[in-house]
């Protein structure tokens, strides 16, 4: 695609075009190569926990090839399902409006239209381009919330549309705005995405109307796939307002010893969960079906074929009942981007692609359940399709669910899940049989902060040092008890993670 676009001889000139470049760099090496060293770079290349890692530094302008990155790095995120790179272009395109709303209009006074209403940026992907005019006036106006001003946009897309044509462009822009959103790992930057379940309702009934206006079915290829998921991903992430908590994982001392040996994560087939009732709880809670609020979603059929492997984090640090039932040793994460780190790749196509992960609070509450499903049926019910369909793509939701209820005796673990389905992909980084999936990963080599009594302590330190030293952009503070790094607060003196005072500023040279 930027074959088309002249690159500007003296490429790049900011932080923002290093940043593309690198970016897009470094997808063509992982396509090439999908090793781990090519996978972790990759991620953490498009993977901020903090609000202030990124750096615009050096001149300020906006181009036609910044532009066309932008569009190839989706192209590839999409070819390859890297769903962290299309939320990354979401948080640079944030980071633009808030750059050129500063330097454009507030320091070189220009007006709205020649900022905003013209120029590269009208040639986003139409996916970004929904996203960017709907942020526009959000931070320009500021009148209402994103979700509001997301809504007005898409609207205002249909009845602008010069054609049915253009337009059923713009109906898969919007349908792949709204999946890729529902994989936002709760990232600080992404917060105003992080839709509550009115406002996720008002989304699909938006969209809803405007697929049967146009008698689009979702139930069938090319949407199917992307509205189910999407659906299940914003409901199971919408669980317990986001909890934009701490997830905690722990392992003895064998595991832990072995992570740098063999660089690993083990995920147990769900049969063979530690739990006997696994699955079970769901489907008494399905048993009778009185409490539906809708006859044709009564008849559903369960989809019970389906070959699953879970990873189990907790949302509170780590009781020691827990640390005696699961190990001592504390591994931490600041948000989602474990599912990335859980991704096995396959490559089917000759293109490395990523794993579906989905991420989720389990609920101990049959209720709450009952409150969301009834909450689906809501959603599928505004669709304009027969009570066959409905029902079909009712299953396919609900294929989702029957791992996310336990009984309340589990409670105190407040468990936080990552789910895999295996299908029967060419897996390059990943082998499986009936008890196990054997991911390569870094996840356990490299995680956000860990407990000072971890006995790979000095190791992870040194291997967190490097990936910092290598990547870091802007100041932060570094603690060097939990390891963990601070971009928001870097001057401060205790460590917002584990308390400690034995924390320091590192200096980023400019």
């Amino acid at each position: 695609m930027t074959n088309y676009i002249e690159k500007p001889n003296d490429w790049p000139q900011n932080g923002r075009e290093w940043k593309l470049e690198t970016i897009c760099d470094k997808f063509e090496k992982f396509i090439k190569d999908p090793s781990l060293s090519n996978k972790e770079l990759l991620l953490s290349l498009v993977t901020s926990n903090d609000l202030n890692e990124e750096n615009p530094f050096g001149l300020c302008r906006f181009t036609e090839y910044e532009v066309a990155l932008i569009n190839e790095i989706y192209e590839y995120a999409t070819l390859t399902q890297c769903t962290q790179a299309k939320l990354w272009l979401y948080e640079f395109i944030i980071d633009t409006v808030i750059f050129k709303k500063t330097t454009e209009m507030m320091m070189l006074h220009k007006s709205f239209d020649e900022v905003f209403a013209s120029g590269s940026y009208m040639g986003l992907h139409p996916a970004l381009k929904v996203f960017y005019n709907s942020y526009i006036y959000f931070r320009i106006e500021k009148d209402k919330t994103f979700f509001q001003q997301l809504i007005l946009t898409i609207k205002t897309f249909r009845k602008a549309a010069p054609s049915k044509e253009v337009f059923i462009e713009y109906i898969r822009g919007i349908n792949m705005l709204i999946y890729d959103l529902s994989f936002n790992i709760n990232s600080p930057k992404l917060a105003v995405c992080q839709f509550d379940r009115v406002e996720i309702k008002q989304l699909f009934e938006t969209v809803i109307n405007i697929l049967n206006e146009f008698s689009i079915d979702p139930s069938e290829r090319p949407y199917r796939g992307v509205f189910l998921i999407s659906i299940a991903n914003y409901v199971l992430k919408s669980r317990n307002n986001h909890s934009n908590r701490l997830i905690y994982k722990c392992l003895p001392n064998s595991a832990a010893q072995k992570t740098f040996i063999n660089k690993q994560v083990w995920m147990k087939n769900t049969k063979l969960l530690n739990d006997k009732r696994e699955g079970i709880t769901f489907k008494n809670i399905m048993y009778s079906r009185n409490w539906m609020n809708q006859d044709w979603a009564k008849k559903v059929k369960l989809i019970n074929d389906i070959t699953k492997y879970v990873c189990s984090f907790s949302n509170e640090r780590p009781s020691n009942k827990m640390m005696n039932k699961y190990g001592h040793n504390i591994y931490g994460f600041k948000n989602d981007r474990i599912a990335n780190l859980l991704s096995p790749i396959y490559n089917d196509l000759d293109i490395p692609q990523f794993s579906l992960v989905m991420a989720y609070d389990v609920l101990y509450d049959h209720k709450s359940i009952k409150d969301e499903i009834n909450y689906i049926i809501d959603i599928i019910n505004c669709l304009n399709i027969n009570d066959e369909k409905k029902n079909d793509l009712f299953a396919s939701v609900l294929s989702y669910w029957d791992l996310t209820v336990k009984d309340k005796k589990w409670a105190y673990e407040n468990e936080r899940r990552y789910e895999i389905r295996i299908f029967n992909h060419n897996y390059v980084d990943a082998t499986y049989d009936s008890s196990f999936l054997k991911i390569i990963s870094s996840l356990y080599l490299l995680p956000d902060f860990i407990s000072k009594e971890n006995i790979k302590h000095d190791r992870i330190l040194m291997e967190r040092k490097a990936k910092l030293s290598a990547l870091s952009v802007r100041d932060y503070q570094f603690c060097n008890d939990c390891l963990q790094a601070d971009f928001d607060n870097h001057s401060d003196k205790v460590c917002r993670i584990c308390g400690s005072d034995n924390v320091i500023t590192i200096k980023i040279q400019k």
